[in-house]
C-alpha cells in the first residue's frame, strides 16, 4: 500500500475512533435532540473554522467552493438532524450497527456513480461485515425503537452519500464543508427550541461533542480522497465495535452476546480488508 493511500486508512481510521463516542456524548447530555444538535453544531462550527484560519487554508478552501460542496453540506446536515434522536431512541450498539451497512450503500453508490468496482477482497470483507451484522440482530426486538432504527438507517445513507461526494470530487474543501453543514443547522434547530434556555453544567459536554465532531468529519472527508468509497465505508466501521464497547464501560449498557460475537466478526472484516496486497485497495 502507497503512502497516499495508507495516509487515507489512517484518516478514515481516525474518523471511526471519534465517531465512536457520538453514541456516549449525546447520552451524557440530558437535552433535548434539537438543543444538542444546536450547540455541538454551533462549536463544532468554531472550532473548525478556527482551526482553517490559523492553517491559512481558509481563503484556500473558499477558493475551491463549487457545487459539490453545497451537496456534501446537505448530505452532512441531514445525517446530523437524524443522528441525534437515533441514538436517543434506540441502544448505542443499534445504531452502530445499523451504520455497518454503510459499505453496502457506498459501494452500490459508487458503482452507479463512478462506475467503481470494488476490490474482490474489499467484496469479500463486505460479505463477513454482513454476517456479523446478522449474528448481532439475531433475536433482536425493534418494539418501540423502530423509529430510531428508522433514522439509524437514513443517517447510514446520508453519510454513504458524503463520501461520494468526496470520492468523485476530491478538491471539495473539506474543512469548509464541516463547517457550512454544522452552521446551517443552527436555525433549523432554533425553529424548534430556544437554545439560550441549555443548562450551564451541559455547555462543557457540548463543547467536547463539537469538538470530536469537527475532528470526525474533517479526517473522514480527507481520507475519502485517497480511498476508493466502499473502501473508506468498510474502514469507517470500525466504529461498530468500539461504540457499544464505550457505551458499556461509561454507560453500563451492556450488550447481548450476539452483540459481542458480530462485533468481533464486522472487526475482523475491517482488518481483512486493510491488510491486502497493495493492488486488492485499487478498484478495477
Amino acid at each position: 500500500m502507497n503512502k497516499y493511500l495508507l495516509t487515507g486508512a489512517a484518516l478514515i481510521i481516525v474518523s471511526a475512533v471519534l465517531f465512536s463516542a457520538a453514541g456516549v456524548l449525546t447520552k451524557s447530555v440530558t437535552a433535548t435532540a434539537w438543543m444538542i444538535i444546536f450547540w455541538r453544531g454551533l462549536f463544532a462550527g468554531i472550532l473548525t473554522l478556527i482551526v482553517l484560519v490559523m492553517s491559512g487554508q481558509l481563503l484556500i478552501q473558499l477558493r475551491c467552493l463549487r457545487w459539490p460542496a453545497l451537496m456534501a453540506s446537505a448530505f452532512s446536515l441531514l445525517g446530523t438532524i437524524a443522528f441525534i434522536p437515533a441514538f436517543q431512541m434506540t441502544s448505542v450498539a443499534k445504531v452502530a450497527l445499523i451504520y455497518a451497512t454503510v459499505p453496502f450503500m457506498a459501494a452500490a453508490l459508487g458503482w452507479a456513480a463512478l462506475g467503481e468496482r470494488p476490490a474482490r477482497r474489499t467484496a469479500a470483507a463486505a460479505v463477513i461485515c454482513f454476517i456479523g451484522v446478522a449474528i448481532t440482530f439475531k433475536n433482536a426486538s425493534f418494539g418501540s425503537a423502530l423509529a430510531g432504527d428508522a433514522l439509524a438507517a437514513f443517517m447510514t445513507v446520508m453519510m454513504a452519500a458524503h463520501m461520494l461526494i468526496f470520492r468523485k470530487y476530491p478538491d471539495t474543501p473539506a474543512g469548509l464543508t464541516s463547517v457550512m453543514s454544522n452552521l446551517l443547522v443552527l436555525p433549523l434547530a432554533w425553529i424548534w427550541i430556544s437554545p439560550l434556555s441549555i443548562e450551564l453544567p451541559q455547555l462543557p459536554l457540548l463543547v467536547l461533542f463539537g469538538a470530536v465532531t469537527a475532528g470526525a468529519f474533517v479526517t473522514l472527508s480527507q481520507g475519502a480522497k485517497a480511498l476508493p468509497a466502499s473502501l473508506t465505508a468498510l474502514l469507517s466501521i470500525l466504529e461498530t465495535p468500539l461504540a457499544p464497547i464505550w457505551a458499556w464501560f461509561i454507560l453500563s449498557e451492556i450488550p447481548s452476546n450476539a452483540t459481542l460475537i458480530g462485533g468481533a466478526v464486522i472487526m475482523f472484516a475491517v482488518l481483512y480488508a486493510l491488510y491486502q496486497p497493495p493492488k486488492a485497495l485499487i478498484p478495477r
